[in-house]
């Protein structure tokens, strides 16, 4: 559980700086070039990573602790609630 967190914190980060360093040419995205869509592609799966550990971190803590799983997954969506407050 704790290597699935610390893999979020990390990945997300370095998903963040990959993404900010692709290049992104508004004409190769609109003429469906090559390098449009494989810069399309590759954003998709660099920003998906953080998003796997996460979810694998959120199902190993529901499956190891069953008896308050209520509990947990109601502390899971408060923590989302308070970022989107937050965001706004």
């Amino acid at each position: 559980m704790a290597l699935t967190a610390l893999a979020f914190a990390v990945s997300t980060v370095l998903s963040f700086l990959t993404h900010l360093s692709l290049p992104f040419n508004t004409e190769d995205i609109v003429l469906n070039t090559v390098p449009g869509i494989y810069t399309i592609v590759l954003t998709y799966v660099v920003i998906s990573i953080p998003f796997v550990f996460s979810g694998m971190c959120v199902s190993l803590t529901l499956t190891k602790f069953p008896r308050q799983v209520s509990r947990l997954y109601a502390a899971d969506l408060v923590g989302a609630a308070i970022g989107c407050i937050i965001l706004v």
